[in-house]
């Protein structure tokens, strides 16, 4: 439960290096807050794609109020995820020692998606890194390791 609720507890914290075990619990959080409020949504009637297929979360003209509560409530999850979305994400690139420039790979659709899953799925450099310390490892409040967390690694 504590490696799902770090990325909100360091908000907007870039620094550092973040283990896939976070990564994809914060990945597993977002979806436990996010389908519920869909499938209510759909359950109610809300279907967020137009005739044609095309994504349409709010119909033309502004939808039902059912279409504009659920539009609204995930809306609001999106922004509030999104910063921590993006701080793990990049927390994770520097596990693996590479920079934040590699969220560039966001705005490819399809190949982008295929590398980023890559490079969230392998595992990081193990002890310290240019980023920082291996998050496996315990540190006390000056950084310096104390300790591994587990004796199995990652």
């Amino acid at each position: 439960m504590e490696d799902m609720l770090r990325p909100l507890r360091r908000y907007a914290s870039f620094r550092g290096r973040a283990r896939r075990r976070e990564y994809w619990l914060f990945i597993l959080l977002t979806w436990l807050i996010v389908a519920p409020i869909g499938a209510i949504g759909i359950a109610l009637g809300w279907w967020p794609f137009d005739a044609k297929g095309a994504f349409e979360p709010l119909p033309r003209g502004g939808g039902t109020l059912v279409d504009q509560g659920v539009t609204a409530a995930l809306a609001l999850v999106t922004v509030a995820l999104l910063l921590p979305l993006i701080a793990v994400q990049v927390r994770r690139f520097h596990d693996t020692n590479r920079s934040a420039w590699m969220l560039i790979w966001n705005l490819i659709p399809y190949v982008g998606t295929l590398v980023l899953f890559v490079y969230m799925v392998i595992p990081g450099t193990e002890g310290p890194n240019r980023y920082g310390a291996d998050p496996t490892e315990e540190v006390d409040e000056w950084g310096r390791v104390i300790g591994q967390r587990s004796s199995t690694r990652r």
